[in-house]
């Protein structure tokens, strides 16, 4: 996944509205970024200024400023991206844009180009109008550039090389291309990859992402696949199939008008005009609310129990319809990736506790139950960004052929899941997340899952407000578990070669999000058991003082007061007696009474959560959080997956 941007209109504008927009899209890649713009000179040439880095998009900026000092105040026009690297490594030749053999056309892309490697030797040999291309990159993606150069040098006008191009295309794309002999034209081409158009006053816009474009634009145009756009200053013009075509303008809400939400008692909801009346950009405010926190995934973490409180605050028509949905459906699949995937586990368990046949599926993996969907099925398919990409094709694929109803839970109403393919969506209304890893979007959807599955058999005022009462526990744990009180826990998980997450019941699919915070966070592998299987193999990890080939795996077990404590409690206890330390996250006070307790004190290490109905979101809070302080406090190279 990587995030595009471009702008055309006004003199000067185009570098600061570049930068300010790729900031919006940074969550979509963080590896590299980079940026094309270009100038026409006082003489009437046309200059076009690129620069990549594999730093941070602040420190590329003050390097394409210094570096170009004249794009900054001339330039109309260009494009950007950020990089999350599928083929090719992290370095500055293989980010994006990139340019063909006369650095004259600049491209970005969001997606894989399949046939790449066919594309690349036709071109290296010629036989694409008899130009032998040098390529600088190992990606996919720096074919296009010189196919539309072959194209160009066939006589074919820019828009039409580019067309030709696409066509050659076998995979995935979102695509931006400008060409410094047409300094009046944006081309942009979509399929399967999210791309938006932003309209203003004589200038336009285009992103990966709606949110980017909030700050500037007044309607945006969402391509369908195989749209080819040209984008004027103007106006846009849009063919498929090499036919035009008619996209209907969408008026962009205030940027927060589907997702009111307080940080540090301000209502998001006026933060656009706010920044606007103190000359700020929105995105220089996010900043400035940042700076509270020394970096952007504990932000997010510690303003839970305010998403949370959002998040609930729901149509209760649209949910009770949902609802109804559930209740009539034979099965339910409840779809997903990441983050996603693992509240989807926590929703099939709780919807099996109201009787219902729930199954959690992978995106990619819906294919092979197919035989099972009948007209009684029901899919609800989560996503925060409302973008993913093997959850769009495959729900894209199933409501073409089995017409099965599909309910989306995602934080971006105006997104392509929930606009082209869902029958209703639920808004998870928690807030931009910028942190690459998920944390107050993944308890939000855990909210709503249990909103529905409750609901079923309660009255849904009382699941709300049971619901409140923990997002209220939630805030109370955060106000006074401080990150000074995460130290001694994160010496320890510094140290760690792995890490093992135990839990049982409910607390399963909490413990694979843990695992997952971990990965992705401190880069340690990290692997979700089931308590009661440990003993069965990985038990031998475990390390001890005599043995130099074992490694040093810290176990943490999930262990909610209610049935499933015994279990995880049995699992660390055992592990204890084999010399491995351990911490518990439980609200329980395990010390008191049972054999072996004292000896257990002495490995097991009690991380404090107050007890609450929903135990599953409460237990995850505490180990985000740990997640991203141990990364954090590992160094330079590692902060950088917690700022991002």
């Amino acid at each position: 996944m990587c995030g595009i941007v471009g702008y055309i209109g006004e003199k000067g504008k185009a570098v600061p509205i570049l930068f300010r927009n790729l900031t919006g899209v940074e969550y979509r890649g963080h590896d590299s970024c980079g940026i094309s713009t270009l100038r026409v000179n006082p003489e009437g040439t046309k200059t076009m200024d690129t620069l990549k880095s594999i730093r941070s998009i602040p420190e590329l900026e003050k390097d394409f400023r210094r570096r170009f000092p004249r794009a900054s105040s001339a330039s109309h026009m260009g494009i950007g991206h950020t990089r999350w690297a599928t083929h090719g490594g992290v370095s500055e030749n293989n980010a994006h844009p990139h340019t063909d053999c006369s650095n004259t056309i600049s491209v970005v892309h969001n997606g894989v180009v399949h046939n790449h490697a066919e594309l690349r030797s036709g071109l290296e040999t010629g036989y694409y109008g008899g130009i032998r291309h040098i390529f600088e990159s190992k990606t996919d993606t720096e074919v296009v550039p010189h196919l539309i150069e072959s194209f160009k040098a066939e006589g074919l006008p820019f828009d039409k090389a580019f067309g030709k191009a696409v066509d050659e295309i076998q995979g995935e794309y979102a695509l931006l291309a400008i060409d410094a002999s047409r300094p009046d034209t944006i081309m942009a081409a979509r399929k399967d990859s999210p791309l938006v158009i932003g309209i203003g006053k004589n200038e336009a816009f285009a992103s990966s992402d709606i949110i980017a474009l909030s700050e500037y634009a007044d309607s945006f145009i969402r391509l369908q696949d195989k749209d080819i756009a040209t984008i004027r200053a103007d106006g846009i013009s849009i063919h498929n199939d090499h036919k035009s075509v008619s996209r209907e303008a969408t008026k962009i809400p205030g940027l927060w008008d589907w997702r009111k939400l307080s940080i540090d008692g301000e209502a998001l909801g006026n933060i656009r005009r706010t920044c606007h009346d103190r000359g700020e950009t929105y995105w220089e405010r996010i900043k400035k609310e940042a700076n509270i926190y020394p970096y952007t995934t504990l932000r997010e973490v510690r303003m839970q129990d305010q998403s949370l409180r959002s998040t609930l605050d729901q149509d209760p028509e649209l949910i009770e319809h949902v609802i109804g949905g559930i209740r009539d459906a034979d099965r339910i699949f409840l779809v997903g990736s990441g983050s996603s995937l693992n509240a989807a586990e926590c929703g099939e368990y709780l919807l099996r506790l109201q009787g219902k046949d729930a199954r959690t599926v992978c995106s990619s993996e819906i294919k092979s139950h197919e035989k099972i969907f009948s007209d009684d099925s029901l899919i609800i398919a989560l996503t925060q960004s409302g973008e993913t990409m093997e959850l769009y094709k495959t729900l894209k694929d199933i409501k073409h052929q089995y017409g099965t109803p599909i309910v989306s839970i995602s934080n971006v109403p105006l997104s392509t899941i929930p606009c082209e393919i869902a029958d209703l969506n639920i808004p998870l209304k928690c807030g931009p997340e910028f942190a690459v890893a998920a944390t107050k979007s993944y308890t939000g959807q855990q909210a709503i899952l249990r909103m529905l599955s409750e609901g079923i058999s309660e009255d849904l005022d009382v699941v709300v407000n049971r619901l409140g009462s923990s997002a209220e526990d939630i805030g109370n744990y955060l106000r006074t578990f401080s990150e000074s009180d995460l130290g001694k826990f994160c010496n320890s998980l510094k140290m760690a070669d792995g890490i093992a997450i135990l839990g049982s019941g409910l607390s399963i699919p909490v413990a694979k999000e843990a695992a997952l915070k971990f990965e992705e966070l401190t880069r340690k592998p990290s692997k979700a058991y089931l308590s009661s299987e440990f003993k069965h193999g990985p038990l031998a990890m475990v390390h001890q003082p005599d043995d130099q080939y074992k490694k040093n795996v810290v176990l943490i077990g999930i262990a909610p007061d209610d049935e499933s404590f015994d279990t995880t409690y049995r699992a660390l206890s055992q592990i204890s007696a084999h010399g491995g330390a351990s911490f518990i996250v439980t609200p329980k006070d395990y010390c008191l009474g049972g054999t072996g307790a004292d000896e257990t004190k002495s490995y097991l290490t009690r991380i404090p959560v107050p007890k609450t109905h929903a135990h599953e979101i409460m237990s995850v809070v505490p180990l985000q959080q740990l997640a991203a302080s141990t990364a954090y406090s590992m160094g330079e190279s590692s902060r950088k997956y917690c700022t991002a």
